[in-house]
């Protein structure tokens, strides 16, 4: 809903925000995408940077949770990343890290302008977690990996594409260009 300012025209402030706050039932998509930005900026800084950090680099505290990653879910692909796979955790330290910041602000303020970044993330992120994902099923096995293990490194990664490509098919049908995305969303 626009504001009308005393002259009856929208204000440029609120010209491109939606009136309805986050964490209501009519805003649920939003909400759950503003958590999961902010959820991720940690996982980001402290896992998935290993992939571009060399281990001299990384804090103590940062091995001891890539450690504990890894060994509880023989995420061979964290612990000796394939040259493509690096070239991964740099798009996602490069693009993702600084985005998952500015997209919770943006998302916060109720901006759509958001969308189109968030379908590029939510491409990307699938693509990435897809390229992991059939790596697992066709290399787990020559990894070391059980079958049972390379369904629970399936089942670890499995939510990285799901949720990226939901996002990104969800942003798509939306309204990237209105000054106010007030569709209901549940």
């Amino acid at each position: 809903m626009l504001q009308l300012t005393t002259d009856s025209t929208p204000s440029i402030m609120t010209r491109f925000y939606s009136t309805q706050k986050l964490f209501t039932s009519s805003t649920k998509l939003d909400t759950f995408y503003f958590c999961y930005c902010l959820l991720h900026i940690p996982i980001t800084v402290l896992i998935d940077s290993a992939l571009v950090i060399p281990t001299q680099w990384q804090p103590s505290f940062q091995k001891a949770i890539i450690e504990f990653h890894t060994s509880s879910n023989n995420d061979y692909l964290l612990l000796s990343p394939p040259d493509w796979l690096v070239v991964f955790g740099w798009v996602e330290i490069l693009f993702q890290l600084p985005l998952f910041g500015y997209a919770a602000l943006q998302l916060y303020k109720r901006s759509p302008t958001i969308y189109p970044l968030l379908f590029v993330y939510g491409v990307e992120a699938a693509v990435t977690t897809l390229c992991c994902l059939l790596h697992i099923v066709s290399e787990g096995g020559n990894h070391g990996l059980t079958q049972m293990e390379v369904i629970n490194l399936f089942g670890v990664y499995l939510p990285t594409f799901v949720i990226p490509l939901f996002m990104a098919i969800d942003v798509f049908t939306r309204e990237w260009n209105s000054p106010v995305n007030e569709k209901k969303r549940d």
